[in-house]
Order: structure tokens, then C-alpha cells, then sequence
């Protein structure tokens, strides 16, 4: 008899040890396909194909259907519906269908429910929303407000969350001045977005980083800030050579602009190479700007032209191109610890280091535009800057 009973436990350990191998088999073959969902749906969004993204949504839904309470593959479905309505308001010249709309606001509302994700499920909701506003601009103002009220909502929920920023931001960009929109709050919602992105460890949602560089590049060149935009650019193209709207579209159309805004004004321009010495370490970045006016240089408003650079063996090399012949002067300063502001001590005098074009200095605070001020009258001109 206890033979008997010993043979059956032995045979239900055995079935138990199956089902835990098989649950295991289960689970990790889920996540192989989700990664492989999420590979596809990578790679349609660089080459802006409705194929692939029909493929990764066709894995995600194949899980769905055995795992229906399986987060991260709910989360990838609804953003490649987004994706997919994105496209085709491509292809249907703005016009908004029901193809993919009620699917993806039905899954990404489902996304906000589940713990952990209502953050970036809201954004995803504001983004789904933001299409049906691009198509239809009669119910603007209550769409505008539902897309706001769930920006805020995902806020609350996960204020780290960069792709608030990104959604906010194209908001911001894309709506008339009349009725909110404003190109400098879209470009700080751009730059808090990149911040974020750079400072979050590799996470289950990690879409937007290059999106967000597309969009800023977009903002910098409505501004006419060409030199930024192509940084800008570049930097995408750095992080993914093969993004097809920045390489085939958004960097061409910069660069034909650029041609002509330099035919138009047909005046003779020059490189201005700096280079700044004396640094104390290599820890965070030096900031220049480049200023062609007192007004700029000494009461604060925007420099000419402005750049933010590493450093590297206590020393930056920096080279502003295509300025236009006349008068400049330089200011710069060490931002060692990254919050963008030239630190001072309780008596007002600076604690990081800073220098001016002509190694200016003022007697009883920062020196003149006068006194730091050069002239750029041929094609290549070297300034050199000690920082103290």
C-alpha cells in the first residue's frame, strides 16, 4: 500500500515538473515573439511600412488571442494600429477611416487600465486622438482639450515619461498660434523629451527617441535655425542611418533651404574656429554663443548663433560656419554640472568657469560688447579663449 501511494506521488511530482517545464516553454516563447513583434514594428516605423507593421500586429495578436490579459503585447497592438492610422491618413490624403481608429482607441484605453501602464497608455490615447484631430478640424477645441486632459493625466501617473513630451510638443507645433500652439514651447518640450530619453535605461516601451529628434529638427527649421536642425538630424541618423523620413525627406527639403536662403542674402561668409583653453576637468559641457550685438551680449537676449559642447582633455574645438562678414564677440562658460546657467556664489560672482572673445575682462563685473567685440572679414578666423 505505501509502495502504491509512494508511485503516485512520484507520478504527480513528475506531471508538476512537466506543466512548470511547459509553462516555462509557454512564457518564454511569448516574449521571444513579442521581441520579434517589437523588431518588426521598429523597423516599419524607419521605413514607414504599413506591411511590416501589419506583420508585428498579426504576432501581437496571435498571443492576444491565447493571452488576452498579456500587457506589453495589448500595448504594441494598439501602437501599431496608431501607426497604421498614420499611414493611411498618409495614403488617403488626410481622410480618417474607421479601419484602424476604433481598434487602436479601444486597445489603448484598455492599455490605461492595467497597472504600469496607464502613462504611457494615455500618451498613446492623446497620439491616437491627435490624428483623428489632424483629419477633422471641426471638433478642435474638445479634442485639443481631451488630448491635453490625458497628457496631464499621464503626467501624474509617470512625470518621466519623455513621450508625454514628444506628444505635447507636436501639439504644440502643429496648432495655429491663434489657438495655443507656439513653436519655442514645442522645441522645450522637444529638449525635455531628449533629456529624459538619454537618462532612462532600456525599458518594454522604448519608442520616440528619434521621433523626438525628427519633430525638433522640424520646429529649429521653421525658426530658421538651419545649423541646429541639421545637428539635429544628424543626430538621428547617428542613432538610426537608415530612418527613412530623416534621410529622404526632412534633411533634403533643410538642405534646399538652406541653398537658397544663402542665395538670396548672396553675402560673403566666413568660419569663425574657436578654441577654449584653461579648462580645470572634462565634466559636463561648454556653452558658447556667438553674439553680433550689445543687445545679445550684454542685456541677455538670444546669441546669433549658440552651441553646447563636450569637452575633451580639458579643452573644446568648436567651428561656427557660414557667418555672415561683420562684428562679433564670444562669451562662454563651463556648465560643469548640466542645469544650463553659469553658477554664482551668494556675492553674485560666477563659481564655474567662463571666458570672452579677445580674453576680455570687466573691472567691476562681465566686459563690454566693446571690449570683446572682433571682426570676421575673411573666410577662416581663430579665436582663442582662456577661461578662468
Amino acid at each position: 500500500m505505501l509502495k502504491k501511494i509512494a508511485q503516485n506521488i512520484g507520478i504527480i511530482i513528475l506531471l508538476m515538473m512537466s506543466l512548470s517545464a511547459s509553462n516555462y516553454a509557454s512564457n518564454s516563447n511569448t516574449k521571444k515573439i513579442i521581441l520579434e513583434a517589437k523588431n518588426i514594428s521598429k523597423e516599419a516605423y524607419l521605413k514607414f511600412d504599413k506591411v511590416l507593421f501589419l506583420k508585428s500586429n498579426g504576432l501581437l495578436e496571435r498571443i492576444l488571442s491565447s493571452e488576452p490579459s498579456n500587457a506589453e503585447a495589448r500595448y504594441y497592438s494598439a501602437y501599431n494600429q496608431y501607426r497604421l492610422l498614420v499611414i493611411e491618413m498618409k495614403e488617403k490624403g488626410n481622410h480618417l477611416s474607421g479601419l484602424y481608429y476604433k481598434s487602436a482607441i479601444e486597445n489603448a484605453k484598455k492599455v490605461s487600465r492595467i497597472k504600469g501602464y496607464k502613462s504611457d497608455g494615455d500618451v498613446l490615447l492623446a497620439a491616437i486622438y491627435m490624428m483623428k484631430l489632424s483629419a477633422d478640424k471641426s471638433e478642435a477645441p474638445v479634442i485639443s482639450a481631451k488630448i491635453y486632459s490625458l497628457l496631464k493625466e499621464a503626467q501624474l501617473s509617470d512625470s518621466a515619461n519623455p513621450r508625454i513630451y514628444l506628444i505635447r510638443g507636436i501639439m504644440l507645433f502643429n496648432t495655429p498660434p491663434m489657438f495655443g500652439g507656439n513653436t519655442d514651447s514645442a522645441i522645450k518640450n522637444f529638449n525635455m523629451a531628449i533629456s529624459l530619453f538619454n537618462k532612462k535605461a532600456q525599458e518594454k516601451i522604448d519608442w520616440g527617441y528619434v521621433e523626438t529628434l525628427a519633430w525638433k529638427g522640424q520646429a529649429l527649421t521653421q525658426k530658421n535655425e538651419y545649423r541646429l536642425a541639421k545637428r539635429t538630424y544628424d543626430r538621428a541618423l547617428e542613432v538610426e542611418p537608415e530612418f527613412g523620413w530623416v534621410k529622404y525627406n526632412l534633411l533634403p527639403q533643410l538642405e534646399k533651404m538652406t541653398i537658397k536662403t544663402a542665395q538670396k542674402t548672396d553675402t560673403k561668409t566666413g568660419s569663425i574656429k574657436v578654441i577654449i583653453i584653461g579648462l580645470n576637468n572634462n565634466k559636463g559641457e561648454m556653452m558658447i554663443g556667438l553674439n553680433n550685438s550689445m543687445e545679445n551680449f550684454e542685456q541677455g537676449q538670444k546669441p546669433f548663433m549658440r552651441t553646447t559642447e563636450k569637452i575633451k582633455n580639458r579643452q573644446v574645438i568648436y567651428t561656427f560656419n557660414n557667418v555672415p562678414f561683420g562684428e562679433y564677440a564670444i562669451k562662454c562658460y563651463h556648465d560643469e554640472n548640466g542645469n544650463k546657467q553659469l553658477d554664482k556664489n551668494f556675492f553674485g560672482m560666477p563659481t564655474e568657469q567662463y571666458g570672452f572673445s579677445n580674453n576680455a575682462r570687466g573691472s567691476f563685473g562681465p566686459p563690454t560688447y566693446k571690449d570683446a567685440k572682433f571682426t570676421l572679414n575673411k573666410k577662416n578666423l581663430i579665436i582663442k579663449i582662456r577661461v578662468d
